[in-house]
Parts: C-alpha cells; sequence; structure tokens
C-alpha cells in the first residue's frame, strides 16, 4: 500500500484532475487502512478469548488476558497506527483536550422560570417531541435492564425484587436528578452492560456428562457498576490522551462484540448443526423441540 504523502494543489500545477485523483486515492490508502487495523483488532481479540477458553500458560493469567482483550486491542492499534501508518493522518477520536475541563460547568440548574419559553417551535411541537424521545429512551433502558436480567441471572437471583430497584432507580430517580442538575439523561449501553454482567456470571464447573455448563448464579452487587461509571466521568480527564485512538478500534471492537454475540444465539447455533452430519450432533438443550436425526438425510 502506498503511503499518502502530504499533497498540496501547487504540487501539480493545480490541475483539477491530478487535485481530485489524488485525493480519491488518500481517501483509498485511508480506507483500506482503517479496515486493516479493525479487522486486526478482531483477530487479535478473538485470539485473545481462545486462549482464555483454553490450556495454555496459567488459568490466572489466560483469564485476565481474556477478561482485557478490548483493551488490550486498542493498545494494539495505537502502536500500530503511531509506528507504521503514523503518516496516514487516521481519523481519531473528536474529544476535547484536557486542559479544556471545566469542572464549574458540571451543575448547571435549569431556569425553571423558563419552562414555558418554547422560542419558536409551539407548545404541541416540543411537549410531542419531549414525549417521544421520552418513550425511546424508556424502551431502550427496559429492554436493557430486562435483557440482563433474562439472560444472564435466568431467575437466579438471591436478591429479591432486584430488577424494581434497578427500574426505579435508572428510569425514575436518574431522570429527575438529571433535569435538576442540568445533567444530559442516561441513554441505554445494551452491549456494555451485558458485556459487564456476563462476566458476573457463576457457571457450572463440574457439569453432569455429555451436558453443557449452566448458570448457577450470579455475583450480585453494584460495585462494580459504581467503578465503571466513575471510570467514564473521569474518562473527560484523559481527552488529550484519548484522542490518539483511531476510529479503527472503535470498528473492530464493535466487530468483535457483534461476533461475540452471534456465536451464543440459539439460531446461529443450530445454522452451524445443519452444517454437520448428524453422528456429530451433541446432546444440548438448544436441540429441544428441533427435527430428529432420523429425519434428516445429509
Amino acid at each position: 500500500m502506498m503511503i499518502p504523502t502530504p499533497f498540496y494543489p501547487q504540487h501539480y500545477g493545480y490541475n483539477e484532475d491530478i487535485y481530485v485523483a489524488e485525493r480519491i486515492r488518500r481517501k483509498m490508502a485511508i480506507a483500506g487502512t482503517t479496515l486493516f487495523l479493525a479487522f486486526a483488532m478482531l483477530n487479535l481479540c478473538l485470539a485473545l478469548a481462545a486462549l482464555k477458553r483454553g490450556n495454555y500458560l496459567r488459568r490466572k493469567l489466560r483469564t485476565y488476558l481474556g477478561s482485557f482483550s478490548v483493551p488490550l486491542g486498542i493498545f494494539f492499534v495505537v502502536a500500530m497506527d503511531l509506528i507504521f501508518f503514523q503518516r496516514f493522518n487516521l481519523d481519531k477520536l473528536d474529544v476535547p483536550p484536557s486542559d479544556q475541563v471545566n469542572v464549574s460547568l458540571w451543575i448547571n440548574p435549569p431556569n425553571f422560570s423558563k419552562l414555558t419559553d418554547y422560542g419558536s417551535g409551539s407548545a404541541g411541537l416540543v411537549h410531542g417531541l419531549s414525549f417521544a424521545i421520552s418513550i425511546a429512551l424508556t424502551l431502550i433502558i427496559f429492554t436493557e435492564v430486562s435483557l440482563n436480567g433474562i439472560t444472564a441471572l435466568k431467575n437466579k437471583a438471591s436478591k429479591p425484587g432486584i430488577f424494581m430497584a434497578d427500574y426505579a432507580i435508572t428510569m425514575i430517580l436518574f431522570p429527575i436528578l438529571s433535569g435538576c442538575l442540568g445533567w444530559p439523561f442516561m441513554s441505554g449501553a445494551t452491549v456494555r452492560t451485558m458485556s459487564h454482567l456476563s462476566g458476573l456470571v457463576v457457571m457450572d464447573r463440574k457439569p453432569p456428562p455429555g451436558m453443557p455448563q449452566r448458570i448457577i448464579g450470579t455475583i450480585e452487587q453494584r460495585l462494580s457498576t459504581l467503578i465503571v461509571g466513575v471510570l467514564v466521568a473521569l474518562s473527560v480527564f484523559i481527552g488529550s490522551a484519548l484522542r490518539f485512538i483511531p476510529m479503527a478500534a472503535l470498528y473492530g471492537m464493535f466487530l468483535y462484540m457483534g461476533v461475540m454475540g452471534l456465536r451464543d444465539l440459539t439460531f446461529v447455533k443450530r445454522c452451524m448443526i445443519l452444517m454437520k452430519r448428524r453422528k456429530h450432533w451433541k446432546v444440548s438443550s438448544m436441540l429441544t423441540h428441533f427435527i430428529s436425526p432420523e429425519r434428516i438425510y445429509i
């Protein structure tokens, strides 16, 4: 791949055709490099996840490597960009620098005397848009909390009323607090929270012979969630460092999450089973109500 050198129109005597061709060449080189780094991070994260499930190295070491696969992948992409692709000027995270953080503006209570000031819009339009946005946020947060509970807990929670407490905090307390302090309203982060909760799931390490591992419980606590929220809030102070992260790292992270999510879907597993000979089928709960092997001729 050719390295896109800095381009100035005067190098070519202001030839419009050459100028356009050079811009296209640069965009193609940047797009190809971004795609390469994204897939490189995807393969690295998948390799670390496979290492976590394997037998190489000590269990604690491979557990740490597999659990921190995404941060390690981000560091890998940043290092690749700084060492090999620095002249490509890849797209980076667009976050404010650390020296522009003004803590005094974090608490900005609204002026309640202007609640009826709708500006150029009508009251019906403003209230209608607010209602639509609130319904969308409610559905996202409700889906996030419900999916986390149904997917990971599976009625294994030992604390009663855990879902009602989460609903009260996320849908009643937080919106009121955000509105009074001038903070942005909370939105759903389903992928991140499901990945976090999946890490707290306790699996049966010694299942019966021929049976897959099953969920026997969950480490029920809110300390790790609080730590994640505090770290996200403190990330505004490292904006200057985050500006070194290429967008390719985010693309690779989303690809990795998508692949890992598809891997655990029952539909995908059944499709994979259909491509196997019936003698290689294993006893699994996903084969319940599935067509019997005797009726399939491969």
